[in-house]
């Protein structure tokens, strides 16, 4: 692996874990409108069935 290659692989794991951060931020202020958001999703899906 060159130098390049290794920053490259480093950098784009970095972003992985900023992305995963604020989703879990996301998520957490978000939760009640998550599962509400869900719940209805869940919701038209077994009226779609039906």
């Amino acid at each position: 692996m060159t130098k390049k290659s290794k920053l490259k692989t480093a950098v784009q794991l970095f972003s992985i874990v900023l992305l995963l951060r604020d989703a879990i931020v996301f998520y957490r202020k978000n939760k009640k409108s998550i599962q509400t958001i869900y719940r209805a999703g869940k919701r038209f899906l077994q009226k779609r069935k039906a």
